[in-house]
Protein backbone atom coordinates (compact mmCIF):
# COMPACT_ATOMS: atom_id res chain seq x y z
CA UNK A 1 0.00 0.00 0.00
CA UNK A 2 1.22 3.48 -0.82
CA UNK A 3 2.03 5.93 1.93
CA UNK A 4 -0.77 8.11 3.24
CA UNK A 5 0.92 11.49 2.98
CA UNK A 6 -2.17 13.66 3.38
CA UNK A 7 -2.58 14.69 7.03
CA UNK A 8 -6.38 14.85 6.78
CA UNK A 9 -6.48 11.32 5.34
CA UNK A 10 -4.33 10.02 8.21
CA UNK A 11 -6.58 11.78 10.72
CA UNK A 12 -9.68 10.27 9.09
CA UNK A 13 -8.11 6.81 9.25
CA UNK A 14 -7.14 7.41 12.88
CA UNK A 15 -10.72 8.28 13.76
CA UNK A 16 -12.09 5.26 11.88
CA UNK A 17 -9.68 2.79 13.48
CA UNK A 18 -10.37 4.08 16.97
CA UNK A 19 -14.12 3.94 16.33
CA UNK A 20 -13.90 0.35 15.07
CA UNK A 21 -11.72 -0.71 18.00
CA UNK A 22 -13.99 0.93 20.57
CA UNK A 23 -17.14 -0.47 18.96
CA UNK A 24 -15.62 -3.92 19.43
CA UNK A 25 -14.96 -3.09 23.09
CA UNK A 26 -11.23 -3.77 22.76
CA UNK A 27 -8.16 -2.13 24.22
CA UNK A 28 -5.38 -1.15 21.84
CA UNK A 29 -3.46 -4.23 22.97
CA UNK A 30 -6.41 -6.58 22.36
CA UNK A 31 -7.16 -4.98 19.01
CA UNK A 32 -3.51 -5.25 18.02
CA UNK A 33 -3.50 -8.95 18.88
CA UNK A 34 -6.62 -9.43 16.76
CA UNK A 35 -5.07 -7.75 13.71
CA UNK A 36 -1.45 -8.79 14.18
CA UNK A 37 0.00 -5.48 15.37
CA UNK A 38 1.54 -4.27 18.60
CA UNK A 39 -0.27 -1.88 20.93
CA UNK A 40 2.28 0.74 19.92
CA UNK A 41 1.45 0.32 16.21
CA UNK A 42 -2.29 0.64 16.93
CA UNK A 43 -1.62 3.75 18.99
CA UNK A 44 0.39 5.30 16.15
CA UNK A 45 -2.44 4.68 13.70
CA UNK A 46 -5.03 6.13 16.10
CA UNK A 47 -2.90 9.24 16.64
CA UNK A 48 -2.28 9.67 12.87
CA UNK A 49 1.45 9.30 13.52
CA UNK A 50 2.20 6.85 10.72
CA UNK A 51 1.95 7.30 6.98
CA UNK A 52 2.25 3.57 6.28
CA UNK A 53 -0.27 1.82 8.52
CA UNK A 54 -0.37 -1.97 8.29
CA UNK A 55 -3.24 -4.43 8.63
CA UNK A 56 -5.77 -2.20 6.88
CA UNK A 57 -7.53 -5.18 5.30
CA UNK A 58 -8.03 -6.81 8.71
CA UNK A 59 -9.15 -3.52 10.27
CA UNK A 60 -11.64 -2.93 7.46
CA UNK A 61 -12.95 -6.49 7.77
CA UNK A 62 -13.57 -6.05 11.49
CA UNK A 63 -15.35 -2.78 10.71
CA UNK A 64 -17.52 -4.48 8.10
CA UNK A 65 -16.20 -2.42 5.20
CA UNK A 66 -13.69 -2.43 2.38
CA UNK A 67 -10.27 -0.83 2.67
CA UNK A 68 -11.49 1.85 0.23
CA UNK A 69 -14.40 2.66 2.53
CA UNK A 70 -12.06 2.73 5.52
CA UNK A 71 -9.83 5.27 3.80
CA UNK A 72 -12.59 7.34 2.14
CA UNK A 73 -13.13 10.47 4.20
CA UNK A 74 -16.10 11.43 2.01
CA UNK A 75 -17.95 8.55 3.69
CA UNK A 76 -17.95 10.43 6.98
CA UNK A 77 -21.60 10.74 7.85
CA UNK A 78 -23.65 10.43 10.96
CA UNK A 79 -25.61 7.25 11.50
CA UNK A 80 -29.27 7.57 12.37
CA UNK A 81 -30.42 6.37 15.77
CA UNK A 82 -31.99 3.34 14.09
CA UNK A 83 -28.71 2.49 12.32
CA UNK A 84 -26.80 2.76 15.57
CA UNK A 85 -29.34 0.53 17.31
CA UNK A 86 -29.04 -2.11 14.58
CA UNK A 87 -25.27 -1.95 14.70
CA UNK A 88 -25.28 -2.45 18.47
CA UNK A 89 -27.69 -5.38 18.19
CA UNK A 90 -25.47 -6.96 15.54
CA UNK A 91 -22.29 -6.48 17.53
CA UNK A 92 -23.89 -7.88 20.67
CA UNK A 93 -24.40 -11.21 18.93
CA UNK A 94 -21.80 -13.61 20.22
CA UNK A 95 -20.95 -15.61 17.12
CA UNK A 96 -20.86 -15.52 13.34
CA UNK A 97 -23.82 -17.91 12.94
CA UNK A 98 -26.07 -15.55 14.88
CA UNK A 99 -24.72 -12.57 12.91
CA UNK A 100 -25.43 -14.31 9.60
CA UNK A 101 -28.96 -15.13 10.75
CA UNK A 102 -29.48 -11.49 11.77
CA UNK A 103 -28.38 -10.32 8.31
CA UNK A 104 -30.61 -12.91 6.61
CA UNK A 105 -33.62 -11.63 8.55
CA UNK A 106 -32.89 -8.04 7.58
CA UNK A 107 -32.49 -9.02 3.90
CA UNK A 108 -35.74 -11.01 4.02
CA UNK A 109 -37.51 -8.06 5.65
CA UNK A 110 -36.12 -5.72 2.98
CA UNK A 111 -37.33 -7.99 0.17
CA UNK A 112 -40.70 -8.85 1.72
CA UNK A 113 -41.69 -6.56 4.61
CA UNK A 114 -44.70 -7.43 6.74
CA UNK A 115 -47.84 -5.67 5.55
CA UNK A 116 -48.07 -3.66 8.79
CA UNK A 117 -44.67 -2.06 8.10
CA UNK A 118 -45.45 -0.80 4.60
CA UNK A 119 -47.31 2.28 5.32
Amino acid sequence: MAAITNKEAREHLAKMVKSIRESEGLTQTEFGEKIGLSQRAVSKIERAKTDQPRALRKIAEIGGMSVSELLDSSSDKKLTDEEVALLHLYRDLDNNKKRKTFIQHIKKYKDDPPSSATG
